[in-house]
């Protein structure tokens, strides 16, 4: 038997999730449609509204801000390209600050932004990995911010970012705080109205849940630009029939 050492990149699927949704799909014949208006349809449906509001409890949020999706990787573009494009739309030049410590799936949106017409500022880190706020308040005083975008915990070095600082930090400048949570979730508290969070990013198979599903919870005032039109599922804001399975082993 191999000994496994990679939970940070991805975890072994529980089977007891397996089981789950196994016994979901066949015994409990929930493998209809979401969308559809018939009974199994409706059955489906019913199964995943469930699961929005676990996931929304887990993270102190509102089941009407969670948004299911296929991941991490997903949820941070979906979050990053919205305030750019909001931007945009408003005709500011838009301003990202995030760190050089990121994931890839948030540090690769850099050249990205800077190609859009964007500006990023890497906000340096103490030898602990931290965020010093002083070099934060630095650059946040030069221009109007328009995203803050930071992991609460590093995949590689395990630091805990304190988000109760940064999120009176985000709050005394009016600046939306984005964080993916998705190393720290079901791992140490996550408090998303305490925090003020404006969105917030999670993924399944971190904690030993299928792959392929993710949430972004989101306030209500946070802006989302739809990457994909179709048939209006998740409030309209990211079309095609969604992931029963993945979902119900996200709960």
């Amino acid at each position: 038997m191999n000994i496994y050492l990679d939970n940070a990149a991805t975890t072994p699927l529980d089977p007891r999730v397996w089981g789950k949704v196994h016994q979901f799909h066949f015994e409990e014949e929930g493998y209809a449609n979401s969308s559809s208006v018939h009974a199994l349809g409706i059955k489906a449906s019913s199964a995943i509204e469930k699961v929005r509001e676990v996931i929304a409890h887990a993270v102190q949020a509102k089941a009407d801000n969670v948004l299911f999706l296929s991941g991490g990787s997903e949820a941070n573009n979906w979050a990053v390209k919205s305030l750019c494009w909001e931007a945009q739309k408003k005709k500011e030049p838009f301003f990202w600050v995030t760190t050089a410590t990121e994931h890839s799936s948030l540090f690769q949106l850099v050249d990205w932004v800077r190609n859009e017409g964007g500006e990023v500022a890497l906000c340096p880190v103490d030898g602990n990995g931290r965020i010093e706020l002083s070099k934060l308040d630095e650059l946040c005083r030069k221009k109007k911010c328009h995203l803050l975008s930071f992991s609460h915990a590093n995949s590689e070095t395990g630091t805990l970012q304190d988000l109760s600082t940064l999120s009176v930090f985000k709050k005394e400048r009016v600046i939306p705080l984005h964080v993916d949570a998705c190393q720290s979730f079901l791992k140490t508290d996550i408090l998303f109205e305490d925090w003020n969070l404006d969105y917030l990013v999670l993924s399944a198979h971190k904690v030993h849940g299928p792959k392929g599903i993710g949430a972004l919870v989101k306030r209500d005032s946070a802006p989302l630009i739809p990457l994909i039109s179709g048939g209006g599922q998740e409030s309209g804001l990211r079309a095609g029939t969604l992931n029963t399975e993945g979902i119900i082993g996200f709960g």
